[in-house]
């Protein structure tokens, strides 16, 4: 099997205590069964406080208000102090490590949820660089259509390189890969995805980018259908299930940004202006959320909802630091880690939420291309 995770992957480590905002709160943590089996054995004061703390039927933690019961009061967890790290169940010992299998391909990644992860992912001023390793030893694999696969694996890598394109401005890049996304979303639908390495191979003319940036300039400046838009998608966003406790606040202050009509292209400007020389960070934001989740259409074979996510959820988490900035006049590294992993945690880490979100970005109106263009063409 192959594999295959981010070049800063290696580099994460839970900085526990100082953590900005502990995963040991906030949700519900499942507990594997093996791990199940070894709590309801475990002797001693330790072994009856475990067996006191876990709801054996739904095979998770009984938490103590929002607060997992073996947090203690220096932010740290008692299981870890008292059991050691082997003795943790699979959830806490792997977070934020996270893995998707396709056929015999694994890709693991860092959840944006985690503040330090969401750190590495938006502060990697570097291009984007993907580790590959092969293993021999057998493991779990999925029934996947091969070529199918090889063609989605092929078309993000053209969006990697669109999107580290140093040429182009950021709202061009996000542009290209959605009408990228279209364009071959169309072939796919028509029976033919084969015929998505056309595309690719026109992506490579520089006349297609001149034509392109013509198209595009056409949703340019649009600010006030720009702010309706965002506003329909934070309203649709009111109505997912709530995983983190700070969201509905920050979705709310975002819509209250979003009411003032009056100033609103101004201040999205003066954000904009204000956090340029970091701009990259939403270019590491939409390649963190197309690796994630792009070889996902392998399954259900949309690859154009998958690009639409990633540049939406880019969008938003940079709406939110836009209303923030607006409020306080400044914005620092933290605040982009705060808006990014808490936005994660609020859609990731929810089933419901992502398939939500899926039905809406194929099927409503609200996400055509044209409406997606001029909230990333308004700069």
């Amino acid at each position: 099997m192959e594999i295959h995770y981010p070049d800063y992957y290696k580099k994460f480590q839970c900085t526990g205590a100082e953590c900005m905002n502990t995963c040991c709160t906030g949700w519900k943590i499942g507990i594997d069964k093996a791990t199940c089996r070894t709590y309801r054995h475990t002797g001693g004061a330790f072994g009856k406080r475990l067996r006191a703390s876990v709801d054996y039927r739904k095979k998770c933690f009984i938490t103590n208000g929002n607060f997992c019961p073996f947090l203690n009061e220096d932010q740290l967890c008692d299981i870890y102090i008292h059991l050691g790290k082997e003795k943790m169940c699979r959830t806490c010992r792997d977070y934020p490590r996270h893995m998707e299998i396709y056929g015999e391909l694994y890709e693991v990644s860092l959840s944006l949820s985690c503040p330090e992860a969401a750190r590495l992912v938006l502060q990697n001023e570097k291009s984007a660089s993907f580790i590959s390793r092969v293993n021999v030893r057998p493991g779990k694999t999925e029934e996947v259509d091969e070529d199918f696969l090889r063609l989605l694996c092929l078309v993000r890598e053209n969006m990697f390189a669109v999107m580290e394109d140093c040429s182009m401005e950021l709202n061009l890049k996000l542009a290209m890969i959605l009408g990228l996304a279209h364009d071959i979303q169309t072939r796919i639908d028509q029976g033919k995805p084969k015929l998505a390495k056309e595309v690719l191979e026109r992506l490579r003319r520089e006349k297609t980018f001149l034509h392109f940036k013509r198209k595009a300039a056409q949703y340019a400046n649009r600010w006030e259908e720009r702010r309706q838009i965002m506003s329909a998608y934070l309203d649709m966003m009111s109505g997912l299930e709530t995983i983190e406790r700070l969201w509905p606040g920050k979705r709310r202050k975002c819509r209250h940004f979003l009411s003032d009509q009056a100033n609103y292209e101004t201040a999205c400007l003066e954000f904009f202006n204000y956090y340029r020389d970091n701009e990259y960070e939403y270019k590491n934001l939409v390649i963190y959320f197309l690796y994630v989740y792009f070889l996902g259409a392998v399954y259900d074979r949309d690859v154009y909802s998958k690009v639409k996510f990633a540049v939406i959820s880019a969008l938003v988490i940079q709406e939110m630091g836009a209303a923030d900035f607006a409020e306080k006049k400044s914005f620092s590294t933290d605040d982009q880690i705060e808006e990014a992993y808490i936005f994660s945690r609020e859609m990731e880490h929810s089933d419901y939420n992502l398939e939500k979100m899926e039905v809406l970005l194929s099927g409503n109106g609200m996400f055509s291309l044209e409406k997606i263009l001029i909230c990333v063409m308004a700069r």
